[in-house]
């Protein structure tokens, strides 16, 4: 579709309703000139043409501008612009997405050039009503701020109303209603590792590596063999998708000798410019498979020994660990713990961190094996060292500096892991 001669918002006579006539069918938006047959209007015209810059162009041919069509605007915009490297979707637009919404409910209708100060407030207090926490709160306002920033770029709303919203400071510790997260704690590795013989292999090879290493959860479930340098003493993996990939910075992880015993063992037939990922949760199906079978407490029949996996399961085991996989992977092994230590599992819920809890169990996540590790070499190397090894150098760094932290990051390697 030209995006020059976009299908016009126009009036019926006959019914005083509002149309746009797409390929010789006529969609009726309801009331002529008013802001829901506007914002119906660029919806249609969006989803029919699919390009963020027709989308901009019919919002900028409004003249009054609502927060439902500036927000349409902005999110074609954005599912083009927070994709990681091999296209997938990042995890920035499933949280831009969360904001967007939000507002939209509130003030879909609202003129965007009247989004103030006071909104936004009203946008804040919502979410704490809704329970939730005071850091995601104020994460969530400086992504609403910067939906605006883009929207002034665009010219969409006037450079005020970005400087308005400005003003409104974020909710501070102690003084606002706002739920407070806890902290996240190391775990002590002897728990950590109490868990190792009710995980997967691949699981397990996760956990052992966040111990040795203190790399992200996002990164230890998305090696690849292409990724690791294993040509030195210490193999370098440098992890395509990393927190701060935007800022231009190249994140380096040093894997010592147990590090790379560990990995050695998910390799197999792979060779070192293969693409797979090394750690796969089909692997992991077919050891829970293979344990199922051998703790049967019935003999099985040949008719069953025989039976062949469904060709087409309904849902079959990714390619890859997300964090949140393997975050589930964690309680799932918690809730095997508790089963062997005589608890019975909970047959109307999944386990929880208040059951575990409940029952003696102390409940803990990936991310706290980063302080782990952490914690472990500050003890040994100092507090600037726990600072390299877990990748916090500042994005400004100069390169000599980068150097010689990396050196000290390969050190570390070498004698932790």
């Amino acid at each position: 579709m030209n995006k020059r001669k976009l299908p016009a918002y126009r009036l019926h006579r006959g019914s005083g309703q509002a149309i746009v006539q797409i390929r010789g069918k006529r969609h009726y938006l309801g009331p002529h000139d008013s802001p829901k047959s506007r914002e119906k209007y660029h919806r249609i015209i969006a989803e029919l043409v699919a390009d963020p810059g027709a989308t901009l162009q019919a919002v900028r041919q409004s003249t009054v501008r609502s927060i439902n069509e500036v927000l349409l605007a902005y999110w074609q915009w954005a599912q083009e612009y927070y994709r990681n490297p091999d296209g997938t979707p990042g995890k920035e637009l499933e949280k831009m997405w969360a904001v967007v919404e939000r507002v939209m409910e509130m003030y879909g209708s609202t003129d965007a050039g009247q989004f103030g100060p006071i909104a936004l407030t009203a946008v804040r207090a919502k979410m704490v009503a809704d329970g939730q926490s005071r850091t995601y709160i104020n994460a969530q306002v400086i992504r609403i701020r910067r939906v605006f920033k883009w929207a002034v770029a665009a010219e969409l709303v006037p450079p005020s109303v970005l400087g308005a919203l400005k003003a409104l400071e974020g909710l501070k510790a102690g003084r606002t209603k706002a739920r407070e997260t806890e902290r996240v704690m190391p775990v002590d590795e002897s728990v950590a590792r109490q868990l190792l013989p009710f995980l997967a292999p691949p699981v397990r090879a996760m956990v052992e590596l966040q111990l040795l290493t203190g790399m992200r959860s996002d990164n230890v479930t998305a090696i690849r063999p292409c990724d690791v340098d294993m040509t030195g003493a210490e193999w370098v993996y440098k992890p395509v998708r990393h927190k701060t990939k935007h800022r231009g910075r190249e994140l380096r992880i040093a894997l010592g000798p147990k590090a790379q015993a560990i990995v050695k063992q998910f390799l197999g037939m792979m060779l070192p410019s293969s693409d797979n990922y090394i750690f796969r949760p089909d692997a992991a199906a077919e050891w829970r498979s293979t344990e199922r079978r051998k703790n049967r407490k019935s003999p099985m029949t040949p008719s069953q020994a025989k039976r062949k996996p469904k060709r087409k399961p309904k849902k079959a085991p990714g390619e890859r660990y997300e964090t949140a996989t393997y975050r589930r992977a964690i309680t799932y092994g918690l809730g095997q713990l508790a089963k062997s230590l005589g608890h019975e599992l909970p047959k109307d819920r999944p386990v929880t961190k208040k059951w575990l809890e409940s029952v003696g169990v102390t409940y803990w996540h990936p991310h706290q094996l980063r302080h782990t590790l952490g914690t472990a070499v500050r003890k040994q190397f100092g507090f600037e060292a726990a600072q390299i090894a877990l990748g916090h150098a500042s994005p400004d760094a100069t390169k000599l500096y980068a150097e010689a932290d990396f050196e000290m990051a390969k050190r570390i390697a070498r004698e932790l892991g």
